[in-house]
């Protein structure tokens, strides 16, 4: 077997069936390929459920004892990275048949950030993946957790518990940046993975707002905070984000303004580096600790806008009917906090319902 294929774990029953290997250990092979499926066959019977498994999506192939192969790893670790919001049905599904989870699994996995798929698996694998969400408008961010390194970020709370988690920084040994106004969400940098995870073991057993980030999983608004009206300057904003002549010459009066979104931080300090060297001042905002809501203006089909919310959000029905009732007569943004990716979902399927709103960073 080269890989998943575009089949998923729905194989892993039917496979137990005819392989004495546990289920967790046929899940191991089928997402850590290349690896042998079944052996000691004999040649007919391994062709015929090979042609079966390949019908069925997965990557097989039977071949005799002399055949030779690097067996896959299992170093890999992938995030999706969603850049078409229409297409969500679809990538809902493709989750549910990769991973073998409900609809309600995959829902949550979505609206995560950074969305961490699956980890443990081989490169081929990876390729997998990539070839299936590339058609839905999904970027894959790929890491190798072994060789990352961590970030660890704090969330909103209070000034003791602000305390008690530098505290616990300190008796770990892990060096913190210097907060001038003691508030910054960013604590530590560059921890490796064997730190971050000892790290980890200590914090999962509280309740402090503390997340510890793959720096390889990492996304970012590029926010333009000023900018010349030279020619360069207007080539770069042109080339850059493909607006037009006559908008790219508002931008030096419309700033700040965010010029590009959820990009990766090595594109990110390019484009710095190329701002700055234009004469402009730009900065870089960080998406995993931003939350987001929506203002709802305009409401379309109420039904329609209400399902949204309930489902997105996980809200009730009577709590979704009453928080699109409420944001529109009030002009005010949903009460419910949003990660970056639930929020333009959300948005893209109250536009299908004809709701119109607009983002709002909380």
């Amino acid at each position: 077997m080269n890989s998943i294929g575009t089949s998923g774990a729905g194989l892993i029953s039917i496979l137990k069936k005819v392989s004495p290997l546990s289920e967790n250990r046929i899940a191991s092979v089928l997402y850590r390929g290349p690896a042998e499926l079944l052996t000691n066959l004999p040649e007919q019977t391994a062709k015929e459920i090979a042609e079966l498994l390949h019908t069925a999506g997965l990557d097989c192939l039977a071949v005799d004892e002399t055949y030779t192969f690097e067996p896959g790893d299992a170093d890999h670790e992938v995030a999706l990275v969603i850049r078409d919001f229409a297409r969500m049905p679809d990538v809902l599904e493709q989750i549910m048949l990769i991973l073998g989870v409900d609809v309600e699994t995959a829902r949550k996995i979505v609206c995560t950030s950074p969305t961490v798929l699956v980890g443990g698996i081989s490169k081929n694998t990876v390729q997998a993946l990539l070839a299936r969400f590339a058609p839905l408008g999904v970027e894959l961010d790929v890491s190798r957790p072994g060789e990352a390194l961590f970030d660890v970020f704090l969330g909103e709370t209070t000034a003791l518990n602000r305390q008690q988690v530098l505290r616990l920084l300190r008796d770990n040994k892990i060096p913190l940046l210097d907060s001038k106004n003691g508030e910054q969400p960013l604590l530590a940098v560059e921890l490796p993975r064997e730190q971050a995870d000892k790290l980890w073991e200590r914090l999962k057993r509280t309740s402090y707002p503390v997340r510890i980030v793959n720096r390889d999983f990492q996304r970012f608004d590029l926010r333009l905070d000023q900018a010349s009206n030279s020619p360069e300057m207007m080539q770069y904003l042109q080339t850059s984000t493909g607006m037009p002549e006559k908008v790219a010459q508002k931008v030096p009066h419309k700033t700040p303004l965010i010029l590009q979104q959820n990009i990766r931080f090595s594109d990110l300090a390019a484009h710095m580096e190329q701002i700055q060297l234009l004469g402009g001042k730009a900065s870089g905002h960080l998406l995993v600790f931003q939350t987001f809501s929506l203002e709802i203006t305009k409401v379309g089909d109420h039904k329609a806008s209400t399902n949204a919310v309930r489902f997105i959000t996980g809200l009730k029905e009577d709590e979704a009917l009453e928080i699109v009732t409420r944001t529109h007569k009030l002009g005010e943004p949903l009460a419910e906090p949003l990660t970056y990716p639930q929020a333009l979902w959300l948005q893209t399927e109250l536009g299908k319902a004809g709701t119109d709103s607009h983002l709002v960073i909380l």
